[in-house]
């Protein structure tokens, strides 16, 4: 984590903490106005609960105290002091305290898990990136061989494309749901995202024998778009429109304008998708099932999904034009 990230997450635990001190106030006073007949106790585990996500760990101890105190002398403090006040105050101080350990136990272990989900995905890019560009030059020698040789080595290059994307689309998509990585929104054309998606997607739509076909006459417009990351997503599209299609099937790319936007759609032949999934679709490892539809992980929307609404645009499953399915996301024009 930089310094910068650093200092962005204690602002934003500062600012949790100072929320959940007011409430937990307010909540005290609410509960000594309304007397001992109703019991407060389970809400001032909200602002415990908060600061313990959110805060840190001496908040966090410091909210549970507080919390313990409030709750008793909200109910408690029309009663002369004695050993009930005494001991309302140490259980729910105690409770309280166990619940902000559990919670930071639990934040712990998530970041834990995302820190070593990135180290892993990461680590995993070197050796793909260099088997890629392996199966690159092994392709071109292939190319004066046997027909067989070409079309292994042109299949082995596919998957190890595919593989890679897998491996960005994981590692980005957890950066994108931490707010740790921001597009770099720059003038682009429409026919520049088209072009370095064809370069990535046709090796492997030729290998599973598929052809792109890419509309005539893109809009001349420009859009503000992170280009790589907006390339990531119409490749994203593309391979699931290749993995879902028939051999020998067609896979339509197309880019049209609209007020104020540009709208880019990609369609297959395959099976479609169902009326009740097409929300659920976008989600995190999200898998229609049935149709004998192929097993994948459930990145690839749900990378286009985060990539395209932190450039202020929109993903959605459109009217199928080749019988299969249709993505359509739509992004600012300048």
């Amino acid at each position: 984590m930089s310094y910068r990230q650093f200092t962005q997450w204690r602002w934003s635990g500062c600012v949790v903490s100072m929320l959940a001190l007011a409430f937990m106030l307010t909540l005290g006073v609410v509960d000594y106005h309304t007397g001992p007949e109703f019991d407060f106790g389970v809400f001032y585990l909200v602002p415990v609960g908060l600061t313990a996500w959110f805060g840190s760990v001496r908040q966090a101890v410091a909210m549970a105290l507080l919390g313990g105190i409030v709750w008793a002398h909200a109910d408690l403090l029309f009663l002369l002091p004695g050993p009930i006040m005494v001991w309302r105050t140490v259980a729910g101080a105690v409770t309280n305290l166990l619940v902000a350990i559990a919670l930071r136990r639990l934040r712990t272990v998530q970041n834990q898990r995302q820190q070593m989900l990135r180290y892993v995905v990461h680590d995993l890019r070197t050796p793909l990136t260099s088997l890629i560009a392996s199966l690159g030059g092994l392709q071109l020698t292939a190319q004066t061989g046997a027909p067989s040789d070409t079309a292994l080595v042109a299949g082995s290059l596919a998957s190890a494309r595919r593989l890679l994307t897998m491996v960005n689309s994981l590692l980005d998509l957890a950066q994108l749901q931490a707010g740790q990585l921001r597009p770099d929104l720059r003038p682009v054309t429409a026919a520049d995202l088209v072009a370095a998606a064809r370069a990535d997607i046709d090796p492997w739509a030729a290998a599973e024998r598929l052809t792109v076909i890419v509309a005539d006459g893109l809009p001349d417009a420009r859009l503000l778009a992170d280009a790589e990351l907006t390339t990531r997503v119409l490749v994203n599209l593309l391979g699931n429109a290749i993995k879902y299609s028939p051999r020998h099937g067609r896979i339509a790319l197309g880019a049209h304008t609209a007020p104020g936007r540009l709208v880019f759609t990609v369609s297959d032949e395959g099976s479609g998708i169902p009326e009740d999934w097409r929300e659920r679709i976008f989600d995190p490892f999200a898998k229609v099932t049935g149709n004998d539809r192929p097993a994948g992980a459930g990145l690839g929307l749900a990378f286009a999904r985060q990539v395209v609404e932190a450039q202020d645009g929109e993903i959605w499953v459109d009217e199928p034009t080749l019988g299969g399915t249709t993505i359509a996301f739509s992004l600012p024009a300048l």
